[in-house]
């Protein structure tokens, strides 16, 4: 004789939403003060963030991993850079934007 069960479950769907960098284009640091400058974004699944390109000397970029990262560190270089910011939501969505950074 066999046994017949009926089973229920819930099946939910995630949908996402694309990533967006958030955080201004422009900053500006002090050469030889402590540095801070955080890159904001929205999206989910929340972004992974890296940069490319050149950072002023002293001055470091480091993912939070929650959808956010900091420059920080203090800057021993004076003038401009111009670096580009990723961010990755590894659900085949990327956006990238440029951050010129002003070092007086």
């Amino acid at each position: 004789m066999s046994e017949i069960v009926h089973a229920s479950f819930t099946l939910t769907i995630r949908i996402g939403t694309a990533p967006e960098i958030t955080s201004p284009v422009t900053t500006t640091l002090t050469r030889g003060q402590a540095a801070g400058f955080t890159v904001t974004t929205t999206g989910d699944p929340v972004p992974g963030l890296r940069v490319s390109g050149t950072l002023p000397p002293g001055v470091v970029f480091t993912d939070h991993g929650d959808g956010t990262a900091g420059l920080s560190g203090t800057p021993t270089g004076q003038g401009a850079w111009i670096v580009t910011v990723t961010g990755d939501d590894h659900a085949g969505t990327i956006v990238t934007q440029r951050l010129t950074i002003l070092v007086t």
